[in-house]
């Protein structure tokens, strides 16, 4: 029964005009000691039922994706982001899907704080990245694009691809990794900054690393919950020692190279005064322009 009704509302979330569906809840409820279990309708059914329920896999036959509309879409991020390549060939019918943690700064609390820290170091990084002469070296113009606070996340997938019947068996299994992994709200230090590039060379990004030890394994238990589901489809899973990040600006192209030609400024240096602390609260999955989150059960 609850498989159906998450069928249902994710159906209706692709019928609406909204990109976002519900938030589908991964928070496992605590059981009241004193009360006595009751069996749910499906262990009442004979077995022959009972088997039919518990294989019931989410299965979304009905999918609203209008690919003349998501190619529209990534046009138009193409324009605005200096022309940016696919992370692989189109192909009708797949749609680019990724798993990551979204930082959330238009909530209350601390966010706007975080946020105003944020720009405060982006400016700072591009101001010592002029200084140390990045932009003067020889070769092609290199343009430094800021991204949005809207956009900043934390990757725990790379990006791939799904087919449209595939979309509810992924969602499903993602849903039931992270249950079994219970994991509540938690928050996360970022500290050092380091370049990172993708894995074609086509882009580089200035990003802020979670900090190593009990911030980065708890990430990195994310990050195996969200492989245990790609496994099921399929697809890769993250990298072998991954490196929880927050990205805050790139650019086209490598620039290892070119980064060591720099005098760059001290990694610890630029973050010496802020702490920029962030709270993990949900799981935000991307399929094409539609977002699945998940959320993690209270705990910050």
């Amino acid at each position: 029964k609850r498989l159906h009704q998450m069928s249902e509302d994710l159906i209706q979330g692709y019928e609406s005009d909204e990109d976002v569906v519900p938030p589908i809840n991964v928070a496992k409820r605590p059981r009241d000691e004193n009360q006595v279990p009751q069996p749910s309708q499906a262990e009442l059914e004979p077995p022959s039922k009972r088997q039919k329920v518990s294989n019931d896999i989410l299965e979304l036959p009905k999918f609203i994706f209008d690919e003349e509309e998501e190619t529209r879409k990534e046009e138009e991020e193409r324009q605005k982001h200096q022309g940016r390549k696919r992370t692989f060939p189109h192909v009708a019918g797949n749609w680019p899907t990724s798993v990551s943690i979204p930082l959330e700064l238009n909530l209350g609390g601390n966010m706007p704080a975080v946020s105003k820290c944020i720009q405060s170091i982006r400016t700072r990084l591009l101001d010592e990245f002029k200084r140390s002469g990045f932009f003067d070296l020889k070769g092609e113009n290199l343009v430094l694009e800021m991204i949005e606070d809207a956009d900043l996340h934390i990757s725990i997938s790379r990006t791939f691809p799904l087919r449209e019947h595939e979309f509810g068996l992924f969602l499903e299994h993602l849903r039931k990794s992270l249950l079994a992994l219970n994991a509540p709200a938690f928050e996360v230090d970022l500290d050092e900054y380091e370049w990172y590039s993708s894995d074609d060379g086509s882009r580089s990004f200035v990003s802020l690393n979670v900090r190593e030890g009990v911030d980065k394994n708890a990430v990195c238990a994310l990050i195996a919950a969200v492989d245990e589901a790609l496994e099921v489809v399929g697809r890769p899973k993250f990298y072998d020692d991954p490196k929880p990040h927050v990205s805050i600006a790139w650019c086209l192209g490598d620039v290892m190279e070119r980064l060591k030609g720099c005098k760059l400024p001290q990694k610890s240096a630029l973050l010496k005064a802020e702490k920029l602390t962030i709270p993990i609260k949900t799981i935000l999955c991307k399929i094409g322009h539609r977002l699945f989150p998940f959320q993690l059960a209270s705990g910050v």
